[in-house]
């Protein structure tokens, strides 16, 4: 989409000497673009090895003999607080 494609929502239009649609010009956005897609690429691949890790964790955990009776810390803070209608002990 270029400024020129851009529908003001009070049916006007943008000028061409408007310091933001010069300057829109100038900034190479297809770099940027290709540069963020890069590091969100990188971050969604690290925040799948973490959760991966986690799991291989819990797995290396239980493996060692709690039988999986263990919570793990997100289950036990969910689980931490009372249900509806649920005696405090």
């Amino acid at each position: 989409m270029t400024i020129e494609d851009f529908i003001l929502p009070f049916s006007g239009s943008l000028s061409a000497a408007n310091h933001w649609v010069r300057l829109a010009k100038v900034i190479p956005w297809d770099e940027i673009e290709k540069e963020y897609l890069q590091a969100e690429t990188v971050a969604q691949a690290a925040q799948e090895a973490a959760a991966e890790k986690e799991h291989n964790d819990n797995d290396d955990h239980d493996a060692h003999g709690n039988g999986g009776n263990s919570p793990s810390l997100a289950t036990a803070t969910s689980d931490a607080k009372p249900k509806p209608n649920q005696e405090i002990t």
